[in-house]
């Protein structure tokens, strides 16, 4: 299971939207707290914002799932708990239940361009919004 978690594994160039708004970040992803969670650092680049974070994500091999925390400058973490996700192929699918409806949370590793897909949307009363989509280059493996 852990094997798409290793594919996070380095440091990334993202770049992407947020809403209507462009988003440039760095990104360092390497194994944390005993190899068990995959620790990824987020930091706005020169223009941007400023913007922190730190995801961290882990397989639950006894469930076949996975787990993801999320912690940034902007509350994140005081809206809830954490999220939990599937694999799909090359996908891990992550839901957070909310007050404004569920988050989800969608990763998507290309294998051929070394990239990863990233989106955000929320879902509520049954209609879902796109809030964020980025896309991660790899600059290099740690």
């Amino acid at each position: 299971m852990a094997d798409l978690l290793d594919r996070l594994i380095g440091r990334w160039e993202l770049n992407g939207q947020v809403g209507t708004l462009p988003l440039r970040q760095e990104v360092s992803a390497g194994w944390s707290l005993g190899g068990r969670y995959v620790e990824a650092r987020f930091r706005s680049l020169a223009g941007q914002a400023p913007y922190e974070a730190v995801i961290y994500l882990a397989a639950l091999p006894a469930e076949e799932g996975y787990v993801m925390h999320q912690l940034d400058s902007r509350d994140v973490a005081l809206e809830g708990a954490v999220a939990r996700g599937r694999r799909v192929k090359d996908s891990l699918r992550f839901t957070l239940p909310g007050a404004e409806g569920q988050a989800h949370y969608t990763w998507h590793y290309a294998a051929g361009e070394d990239t990863w897909r990233l989106e955000h949307s929320r879902e509520q009363d049954g209609q879902a919004t796109l809030l964020s989509t980025a896309e991660m280059k790899r600059l290099a493996w740690l």
